[in-house]
């Protein structure tokens, strides 16, 4: 009871204290402290977080204030359900693809995890994350296609690592 208490205090700490920032040329969405240097760079010490990538073609005024939508709802579930392990300093990283329909809804056939962290635990609080943060809104009317397509990346007590 505790430790649930204390997860829930952190999670609203984190997500008071962390800003939406937008990759201009990557599309890639990621908490960084407010502090980081400009808005196109990823930080020198970013805390350990998801980054989302929107992976279907499209403007990205038209999906941004979507995607940190689903990126708030992801996260604030991925922080809610964090493994007991990583409190303990176990790393990680995977990364899970997922469609969202226009309804809003994820299909599990395409919840698919792309790279695992050979943890299962870190595996399935990852999945469960974007699961239990499903459904999510409809996709704007401006936007047409039947669905978009994203790509979460998890980082557990690691850094994000520079894209090239």
């Amino acid at each position: 009871m505790l430790l649930q208490i204390t997860t829930r205090l952190l999670v609203l700490a984190l997500l008071a204290s962390t800003q939406f920032q937008t990759a201009v040329n990557s599309g890639v969405i990621q908490a960084t402290d407010a502090t980081s240097q400009s808005k196109s760079s990823i930080p020198q010490n970013p805390e350990p977080g998801p980054t989302v990538e929107l992976l279907t073609k499209a403007e990205e005024k038209d999906l941004k204030r979507y995607i940190q939508a689903v990126y708030s709802s992801v996260i604030e579930q991925w922080y809610a359900d964090m493994p007991e392990s990583i409190m303990l300093g176990e790393p990680g990283r995977n990364i899970v693809n997922f469609r969202i329909l226009q309804d809003g809804t994820v299909p599990k056939d395409y919840l698919v995890m792309e790279l695992s962290s050979e943890r299962k635990n870190l595996d399935e609080a990852s999945m469960r994350a974007i699961l239990k943060a499903s459904p999510f809104k409809h996709l704007p009317e401006q936007f047409s296609k039947p669905f978009i397509e994203l790509r979460f990346s998890f980082y557990y007590n690691s850094k994000p690592q520079k894209s090239q």
